[in-house]
């Protein structure tokens, strides 16, 4: 059966970084368009390369929404289910980013209803492969917040201990015996099983409130994950016997060999007992495994390699994940798939997320391919490491996009191949638009065999011959800088022709990242350079206006060093420099782009040769994703700075000025509709008792089993309501309770 379930969600207001903060806001509001001229509805999202999909209610209309989880930047991206009955259709929400801010989450994150209050928790991974768990809150001010309740989750092994969750793996959370509350599923440690750790809330205390786990077997479903591939042995009753599981039970003959697959429990087929795809780290394809067993005891009795058969199969370029959503609109839940490990940047980073529709009959799944690159195709979205700077390319007094990468996904080679993107503003000087004029502007991908050192390209430009255009240096992995000269003639597009790849004889070791700026106020540029180690190098202009000549004045410009999260003295923070008045307090600021995902913010420029750069904090105290990259441009009538950032996904997030005339915006729906099922399993008789708060609105409530058939619904008032069940046959049905736009659905035993 396929239940949308409804969760009631409030929105937390962005923005706690200094009173500058309040002038800006991330947003979603400059249009951007393809090449064809489509718009690309979701554009400053901020691009994906691992995500892992959540449904969860946003904004209070009845249509399940999506949070995204990106193992890539440890990030969380909203979007809204803007799509009618039967429509995929879903838009960035960025003013919901910061209610998940809280989460410090570390190789995976979904979401569940941990207390079955209605609303969404987070469960998350650590760098320990140990579980952390969030719970949602409505604060004070009605706006959502998640609060850490567990760090680490527990469960009772042949001792309670903390519960293993490997940080590479993606386990499933699932009521899979229909008694209300959650259960968790996650690989052994070391051998080639899931562990099934079951939620004993309900048994010992009568409630579906929290999660009481305690290892119900180390080898659910009797089958056990190949040593050598991503096959499965079926049928394994030698190392899990039939029978109650014995928790000092070792399976010391499997070989140690698991280490990364994926998992998803949910049905396959017609029966209440739920099935499982499983991924590989190693491998591009998805198993099903059908379980034939009862609700007491998983057995897998056949495989389907090559999910789906009846279809074009799944082909994930490595460790392929499943979620399950409804994605159109239609009551039945699809399936996306998606890379879950970059394999050193070897993967499907523009249109790596696979749709697969359920086109069955509401009893039966019948999942088909529909298109790669769900939600990839309406963002900007250039590989990996975006880096942008503005440019006026074209001459028109508007400032355009220019975007360097690490590499886009070639499908004939393991290989990332670099490329420059290039948008430009076709909006107004009042009101900015953008539309993608080339993905491989100057050829560069195309031309590869020409420049094979030139790899994570960081693009900066300025006029560095004084005939009134802006040429261009591209920072390179090896250290080294690209110089490409503008000869177009005055008032006409640029050309740019290649000149050299030791641009100064400069060599920062690895990694470059170059920035032209006026620093000693001669009229003439100067140039920074971050490094691969964190330093940022300071190169003075000692030429002319029309022969810039770079000198070496300091390779510790500012006495700072940007790091990791880790520091130390073998930190790397990949610093992006760049130099610009962000503040308009009449002085330049340094902003560096970190790999932490912060863009740092350092005053005192004018004295860095000797002094110390003052950190004044991180740019609005925002998370953009791993490797952070900020460009600075006056974009609209404000007269403010707008701020464009990349990072590791490959996509540009924004943060513009807030207009003079703000929309309001609403709380979201009021808090969850919970009630509780007395007794379940259940036989003739049942009491249904909301939980809290009565609600003033009338209440529905209906009975249906696990086709979606609705047996039995009826209207109540007051706190509870008892019935006399019919003779329906034994088995799992749902109770349902709607309460205006608020509504939970429960399973139910009948015995």
């Amino acid at each position: 059966m396929q239940v949308l379930l409804r969760f009631s969600l409030c929105l937390l207001i962005l923005f706690p970084f200094s009173a500058f903060a309040q002038t800006h806001q991330l947003s979603n509001a400059i249009p951007v368009t393809d090449q064809n001229g489509q718009p690309l509805p979701n554009a400053w999202a901020g691009g994906m390369s691992m995500p892992q999909f959540s449904a969860i209610e946003l904004d209070g209309d009845g249509r399940p929404d999506l949070i995204t989880y990106d193992r890539e930047s440890n990030v969380f991206t909203p979007y809204l289910n803007k799509g009618q009955a039967g429509e995929s259709r879903y838009e960035y929400a960025p003013q919901y980013r910061a209610a998940f801010d809280s989460c410090d989450c570390f190789g995976w994150a979904l979401l569940a209803d941990y207390n079955c209050d209605g609303r969404q928790d987070v469960f998350c991974g650590t760098p320990t492969s140990n579980v952390r768990v969030y719970i949602q809150q409505t604060q004070n001010d009605g706006h959502m917040a998640f609060e850490l309740l567990h760090d680490p989750l527990m469960s009772l092994y042949s001792s309670l201990n903390r519960l293993y969750s490997g940080k590479i793996d993606f386990p499933s959370i699932v009521d899979v015996d229909y008694d209300g509350d959650l259960d968790y599923f996650t690989w052994h440690v070391l051998f080639n099983n899931i562990e099934f750790h079951k939620n004993k809330a309900m048994e010992y205390y009568g409630r579906c409130d929290t999660m009481v786990l305690e290892l119900e077997t180390a080898c659910w479903g009797h089958f056990y994950e190949s040593n050598f591939d991503n096959d499965v042995v079926l049928h394994d009753t030698v190392n899990c016997p039939l029978g109650d599981f014995d928790p000092n039970q070792r399976a010391a003959q499997r070989e140690l060999r698991h280490a990364g697959s994926t998992t998803l429990l949910l049905h396959l087929n017609a029966d209440s007992l739920y099935d499982a795809l499983l991924g590989d780290i190693s491998y591009p394809t998805v198993y099903a495994l059908y379980n034939g067993g009862s609700l007491q005891y998983a057995y897998i009795d056949s495989a389907e390699t090559n999910f789906p058969r009846s279809d074009v199969p799944v082909s994930v370029d490595i460790f392929p994940a499943a979620f399950q959503v409804d994605v159109n609109n239609d009551g039945k839940k699809d399936l996306l798939f998606a890379p879950n490990n970059s394999a050193n940047g070897s993967f499907e980073n523009t249109r790596g997320v696979a749709l697969y529709l359920d086109q069955g009959n509401g009893i039966q799944p019948d999942f088909r391919f529909q298109y790669q690159g769900f939600l990839q195709n309406t963002h900007i979205e250039v590989g990996s490491q975006s880096v942008p700077t503005f440019l006026d390319y074209n001459q028109d007094g508007l400032q355009d996009i220019l975007i360097g990468n690490s590499g886009y996904h070639v499908d004939y080679t393991d290989e990332l191949i670099p490329a420059l993107a290039l948008y430009e503003n076709t909006g107004t000087a009042a009101q900015p638009a953008f539309q993608l004029v080339d993905d491989d502007y100057l050829g560069l991908r195309e031309s590869g065999q020409f420049f094979p050192l030139l790899n994570d390209m960081v693009p900066t430009v300025g006029d560095l011959d004084a005939d009134g255009d802006e040429d261009l240096l591209i920072g390179s992995i090896f250290g080294h800088i690209y110089l490409f000269e503008n000869v177009a003639a005055p008032g006409q597009a640029a050309q740019y022709h290649f000149i050299t790849d030791t641009y100064a004889g400069i060599d920062v070791g690895f990694w470059a990242a170059p920035f032209l700026y006026d620093l000693d106020g001669d009229q003439d540029l100067d140039l920074i350079v971050g490094e691969r180690g964190g330093k940022i190098y300071l190169y003075e202009n000692e030429g002319t206006p029309a022969t810039a000549e770079f000198q070496l004045v300091t390779d510790h410009w500012g006495f700072i060093e940007i790091e990791d999260e880790y520091g130390g003295s073998f930190s790397n923070g990949f610093p992006r420099p760049m130099l610009s008045d962000y503040d308009q307090d009449g002085e330049a600021e340094l902003l560096v782009g970190a790999v932490t995902g912060y863009v740092e913010v350092y005053e005192g420029v004018a004295t860095a040769l000797t002094d110390t750069l003052q950190f004044a904090g991180n740019l609005f105290d925002f998370d953009f994703g791993e490797r952070a990259a900020v460009a600075v441009a006056v974009l609209d009538s404000s007269q403010k700075p707008t701020f464009v950032v990349g990072n590791e996904r490959g996509g540009l997030q924004l943060f513009a000025p807030v207009s003079a005339n703000p929309t309001s915006v609403e709380a979201g729906p009021p808090a969850g509709l919970a009630f509780g099922l007395f007794p379940n399993p259940a036989r003739d008789r049942l009491r249904i008792e909301l939980l809290g708060h009565p609600p003033a609105q009338r209440v529905e409530v209906w009975i249906s089993n696990v086709w979606g058939q609705q047996l039995q619904q009826w209207v109540f008032e007051g706190e509870f309501y008892e019935l006399d069940l019919p003779s329906w046959p034994p088995g799992v049905y749902y109770v349902g309770v709607r309460a205006g736009n608020r509504m939970q659905v429960r399973p139910l035993i009948i015995q």
